[in-house]
């Protein structure tokens, strides 16, 4: 049986998406993954919830997160505007 859990991670680095102008690349520091996240969402240095690939999303996140459309039982990397993201990222960590 496999382990899914939810990270605080750290946002290395973002770039933008060629082929999107609302959509940015976060690459997550220490794991070597990319995750496509709305445009401001996120900057270099944040901390954010990370959901891995095979991830099962509760029914009442799939709209917070907006992956409704997107989502069938568990989390796949998607091709988005012709990049891959590896799992989803949640709004900043608030830090106290």
């Amino acid at each position: 049986m496999s382990i899914f859990k939810v990270e605080v991670v750290k946002i290395n680095s973002i770039n933008p998406h060629p082929n999107a102008d609302r959509l940015d690349i976060a690459s997550i520091e220490d794991m070597g993954y990319q995750v496509i996240i709305v445009k401001g969402n996120l900057r270099p240095g944040d901390l954010a919830f990370y959901f891995p690939i095979d991830s099962v999303i509760p029914e009442n996140f799939l709209d917070k997160f907006g992956i409704r459309n997107y989502y069938s039982k568990k989390l796949r990397a998607a091709k988005l505007r012709g990049i891959f993201s590896e799992g989803i990222t949640n709004s900043p960590v608030q830090k106290t």
